[in-house]
């Protein structure tokens, strides 16, 4: 376990969602202005990420928020 979390952190891993490459601010920017929207959006994200670290970039989280948003509507 105690290696897991070293691999973790030296990997730089995305554990909270400050760790991501995108916050509310760029998801707003994208037009979604509704909070609770903005962080079912970021929770799932986060999500993604935990499960796929290589996910964790700018450009492909925003073209995933875009797609949730989408879902949602």
């Amino acid at each position: 376990f105690t290696a897991r979390i070293e691999t973790v952190l030296r990997e730089s891993r995305a554990l909270s969602l400050k760790d991501l490459a995108i916050n509310g601010h760029d998801i707003t920017a994208l037009g979604i202005t509704d909070g609770k929207r903005i962080g079912a959006i970021l929770r799932s994200l986060l999500d993604a990420v935990l499960s796929n670290p290589a996910l964790n970039t700018r450009e492909t989280l925003l073209a995933m928020a875009e797609k949730a948003e989408t879902e949602m509507a």
